[in-house]
């Protein structure tokens, strides 16, 4: 059964975080605290990967759904995914870097 955006919405949180999912690996993550959250899950020499597309509120399903075609039509492959996502986390964290280190004297 596919996810709905009702089901979403009336998922109530509970001790420990579950997972409401759809098809194709995308998931929302409940937690606890209420706070709903897009995964993606693809396998990557036999581990499982998983990506954040962000929250619920801000990202509809319909979006989400998009995020994680957009994913894998752009990176065809596990191992591109996988260097692409690495590339820009280590990009994000390297830009500030070397912000930070072009202004301490």
């Amino acid at each position: 059964m596919a996810l709905t955006n009702v089901r979403i919405k009336q998922a109530i949180s509970q001790d420990r975080p579950f997972k409401l999912y759809d098809h194709g690996g995308l998931y929302c993550l409940i937690h606890s605290n209420g706070g709903r959250y897009w995964r993606y899950d693809y396998r990557f020499h036999q581990k499982r990967k998983t990506i954040a597309l962000g929250t619920y509120p801000l990202i509809s399903l319909r979006e989400a759904r998009e995020l994680r075609d957009d994913w894998v039509n752009h990176y065809p492959s596990p191992q591109v995914r996988s260097l692409a996502y690495s590339n820009q986390y280590i990009q994000k964290h390297l830009k500030g870097f070397q912000i930070f280190a072009w202004s301490t004297p």
